[in-house]
């Protein structure tokens, strides 16, 4: 795992000189070091998850400098809980902001929160979250089936980098 995250960041490294080279890096634009698969993960954990894996790639579009990021996750709690805990983060309407919370939601960067539920009927609890910023994208699919003693959690996170458009 060290040396996958190190040949990650020095590939970023290279790739940002390349494209600095090339000129087609503003030079206002900041360097794309700095992110790291477990800091970007760190804001989207689940409380006491565990990792069976993650990756780090680039985003996939020559034309913009970006990552993606995934890892899935387990925990012990059930999928109701970590809905919850989710839904509170985000503020959603699953789980409405308290008033003491509108300041710090409101100063937070502006987001469109989407919650899909494809459980009924069916023999697994499945939710779908998608938070879409200026700047990101991130996909949480929490499941647990009949039977099953973990929930799951797939966390896909894209990031641009720059803020080139």
């Amino acid at each position: 795992m060290r040396l996958f995250a190190m040949i990650v960041i020095i590939s970023f490294i290279f790739v940002g000189l390349a494209i600095a080279w090339a000129g087609l890096l503003p030079a206002d634009a900041p360097a794309p070091g700095g992110v790291t698969l477990l800091g970007t993960l760190a804001e989207w954990k689940y409380p006491g998850s565990h990792m069976l894996g993650a990756s780090m790639s680039d985003g996939g579009n020559p034309r913009l400098q970006s990552v993606k990021c995934q890892a899935i996750l387990t925990t012990d709690n059930p999928v109701e809980k970590v809905i919850e805990f989710y839904s509170e983060k985000l503020g959603t309407p699953e789980a409405p902001v308290q008033p003491d919370a509108k300041a710090a939601v409101k100063n937070a960067d502006a987001k469109s929160v989407s919650i899909q539920n494809d459980s009924r009927g069916r023999p697994v609890a499945l939710r779908v979250i998608v938070v879409n910023q200026a700047e990101t994208s991130t996909t949480l699919v929490i499941s647990r089936a009949d039977g099953e003693k973990k929930t799951h959690i797939a966390w896909s996170h894209y990031l641009r980098l720059g803020g080139n458009r």
